[in-house]
């Protein structure tokens, strides 16, 4: 195979042009501007490494087969103000085996990988994109490419539109549900209390369970007269309630209402901490790993909330929605506000602050979550618990899990 290389701009004078292809590699002096070299015939498709390599000196040294020995020689440089170089030449004449020519290779694979290693390992890369995968991973946000990127430029994650509830607005109030047909309508509860009737049904659903039929347990409620509230459910709608019904509808919220208006609040610097605001995510304890799945959780829930509860996260690690983690503005400003709680553990834990500043969540500190509401609004803390506990409900029930005071 024939490789001609010519000049399309001007070249050095002196220099030499190398062409590799495959395993085999020719240079020779560039001084006409062009060169040809020859090959062994190649069969696939493949590509031609060329190197051009500036003179820097030269020197010859008289080679004797018979005689092994060593020389030392000045090298005469194409600059006449550069220094003079010096070499050490030794030569013998012995046969080159193949295993020596492999074991060289090698040696010259391995002083390439540590110096790779080397450059990775004095710049932290490895580390880095650990804590990239181990963070995207967690979180799975919608765009990882995107997150990637900001999370190691240190740049702030922000969702897209699309994937962010937050940024679109309030979602449109889903249709008023209609009454069931006359022929489906759930039937008229005993006139016992509802508890009596509870493990009748529990034993029926059991029953057609083992026996792989669960329209016969319905047929064998309606038998009983089994309240529609104890039936085996097929599925669940989640409906946004207003302010006005949070309050009395919710059981969370009635029971905020109860305990709170005969526990005293702690005050925490300009902060209330409603005796009935602490929760722990049901099912999840307080290790490292955990935290970060209450936390992953935590903030998927509250990128949801909007109007009143619209604010934004601080977190004190790497997190996709500040992956620089708590920058030391962020942190003079929280410890300002008389927000910042001490961890000895960066992992997992954060801080939620609402845009008026009148709500602020503790993640991960001495519970899963901790609600404060600034003094300000201290008659309207019960209101204000249980406003987040509704918003966070939802979306923690759709994961699979519940607050638990």
């Amino acid at each position: 195979m024939e490789v001609v290389v010519q000049a399309a701009s001007e070249v050095p004078q002196g220099c030499f042009v190398s062409v590799r292809l495959g395993e085999h590699l020719k240079q020779r002096r560039f001084n006409k501007n062009t060169a040809t070299y020859y090959f062994p015939a190649v069969e696939d498709k493949g590509k031609a490494r060329v190197d051009v390599y500036q003179l820097v000196g030269t020197c010859s040294i008289p080679i004797d087969p018979a005689v092994a020995e060593t020389k030392e020689v000045s090298v005469i440089g194409s600059d006449p103000d550069s220094e003079v170089l010096k070499l050490r030449v030794s030569t013998a004449n012995k046969e080159i085996k193949a295993e020596d020519t492999q074991r060289q290779r090698q040696e010259i694979e391995t002083e390439t990988k540590d110096a790779a290693v080397g450059y990775l390992a004095k710049h932290g890369i490895e580390q880095k994109l650990s804590e990239c995968l181990r963070t995207m991973l967690r979180m799975k946000p919608e765009e990882p490419i995107d997150f990637m990127c900001k999370f190691l430029t240190g740049g702030k994650f922000v969702p897209e539109e699309s994937s962010s509830p937050v940024q679109q607005g309030k979602p449109e109030a889903p249709p008023a549900p209609t009454a069931p047909p006359a022929e489906t309508a759930p039937p008229t509860p005993a006139a016992g209390p509802p508890e009596a009737a509870q493990p009748d049904a529990r034993a029926a659903l059991m029953k057609s369970v083992r026996a792989g039929d669960l329209i016969g347990a319905v047929e064998e409620e309606d038998k009983l007269n089994v309240p529609f509230a104890l039936r085996p459910s097929v599925g669940t709608w989640l409906m946004p309630l207003s302010l006005d019904q949070v309050s009395h509808t919710t059981p969370e919220a009635s029971q905020l209402h109860r305990r709170g208006s005969t526990e005293p609040e702690v005050a925490i610097g300009d902060w209330l901490l409603a005796p009935n605001g602490s929760f722990n995510l049901k099912g999840l304890g307080h290790t490292s790993m955990e935290c970060c799945e209450v936390e992953r959780l935590l903030t998927k829930a509250l990128m949801e909330m909007d109007g009143e509860l619209a604010g934004e996260y601080y977190a004190f690690a790497a997190h996709p929605m500040n992956p620089g983690g708590l920058s030391s503005k962020e942190k003079d400003s929280l410890a300002s506000k008389k927000l910042l709680f001490e961890s000895f553990d960066a992992a997992g834990r954060g801080i939620y602050v609402t845009e008026k500043e009148d709500v602020a969540l503790w993640v991960n500190a001495e519970k899963h979550l901790q609600i404060l509401v600034h003094q300000s609004a201290q008659g309207e803390l019960q209101h204000k618990v249980a406003m987040v506990v509704s918003a966070l409900q939802g979306p923690l029930i759709q994961d699979g899990y519940t607050l638990s005071p």
